[in-house]
């Protein structure tokens, strides 16, 4: 089953999507998808325990059964520094995402990672009007339970990384 993952991550939350070929925008749907949270501990701590449970989470769902099974590409958002007050989170973004890369390739979950800017996948509109987009394109609703309905920003923006890449690959 063609299957590819991506993902949005920071020290404290990262939102994930794992997509399927179905039907939906260039044959790829979201199938699943969330956010691992961990907001206690020093950093480099919460990087570890997020890790941990993401790969948990996607390891049950690609179904990796042996090279080839994995998914086609793991995409994750790119660190960018917004604010030069905090530039320092950027630090922490890039090692959470280096991490993510890391636990991916390393357990064959993906055959290649690719990391994507935000202005590439979001485009000059303002996220939330993206975000909104991206939710209709697919029928998904803002809170409630189940794979139907997203209620923390980190999985919409997971989302919209993976409808930039299905929508890149339908031209």
């Amino acid at each position: 089953m063609k299957t590819f993952i991506s993902i949005d991550p920071s020290s404290t939350a990262c939102g994930w999507c794992v997509w399927r070929k179905g039907k939906g925008l260039g044959g790829w749907k979201p199938r699943w998808f969330g956010t691992v949270k961990c907001k206690k501990g020093h950093w480099v701590e919460r990087v570890g325990k997020i890790c941990v449970e993401l790969m948990a989470l996607l390891e049950e769902r690609v179904g990796v059964t042996g090279f080839g099974d994995n998914a086609i590409v793991c995409l994750i958002e790119m660190p960018k520094v917004w604010d030069q007050k905090k530039a320092s989170a950027v630090v922490k973004l890039a090692v959470m995402a280096g991490a993510v890369g890391g636990w991916v390739l390393g357990g064959e979950l993906a055959r290649r990672v690719e990391m994507v800017p935000v202005g590439k996948w979001k485009g000059q509109v303002k996220k939330e009007i993206t975000q909104k987009r991206v939710l209709r394109r697919y029928g998904i609703g803002i809170g409630g339970q189940g794979c139907e309905s997203v209620v923390d920003h980190n999985t919409i923006d997971a989302i919209g990384i993976g409808d930039w890449w299905a929508r890149k690959r339908k031209r």
